[in-house]
């Protein structure tokens, strides 16, 4: 909170850690804020960085404020870009796992992420896959089972349990005769 009881952020973690970080980040928040204040000028894409760090910026108001942002260099473009990816990805997620009847179209979303070669970040990737898996067995295509298997695969080599899922994966795309 800040001085006059304003909430600024949660803390993600309920951890002394996870406290300390979100206590950092409330105030490298305040500390661009009173920047702006004085009349910096240039500072938009730092503070839409920090207030989606803090929670303040989710869903609509992540894709809305990025629209708004100007001059930003390539590498902004991008953390934008994924960020706003990122929150479309989490509202179709919510959306099917609120309705079976959502599935269909946020799968054929996924897939279109997918043909254009852009994932969401490694935080919430094994969700899209799980989506796209789940809809791929239920429709017996075995190409879509199989991208699902390479980019588990190939997202998540050093995990076991992931790598035992691509595995099962694998033999019911066998089964499917591919």
């Amino acid at each position: 909170m800040d001085a006059k009881g304003n909430v600024l952020g949660k803390a993600s973690d309920r951890s002394v850690k996870g406290f300390n970080a979100t206590f950092d980040l409330a105030n490298d928040y305040m500390q661009l804020v009173k920047r702006i204040e004085k009349g910096e000028k240039g500072l938009e894409f730092e503070l839409f960085i920090s207030e989606f760090n803090l929670g303040r910026l989710r869903g609509e108001a992540v894709i809305r404020r990025a629209k708004a942002l100007e001059n930003l260099t390539e590498a902004q473009q991008k953390r934008v870009a994924q960020l706003v990816l990122d929150e479309e990805v989490l509202g179709l997620i919510k959306r099917a796992m609120k309705d079976e009847d959502e599935l269909a179209p946020v799968s054929k979303r996924f897939v279109e992420l997918l043909d254009a070669g852009t994932l969401p970040s490694k935080k919430i990737v094994l969700d899209f896959w799980r989506i796209l898996a789940y809809t791929a067995e239920e429709a017996g295509d075995a190409a879509l089972l199989g991208r699902c298997i390479e980019g588990l695969r190939t997202g998540f080599p050093k995990r076991e349990d992931i790598q035992k899922w691509a595995n099962e994966l694998e033999a019911k795309h066998k089964a499917l005769g591919k």
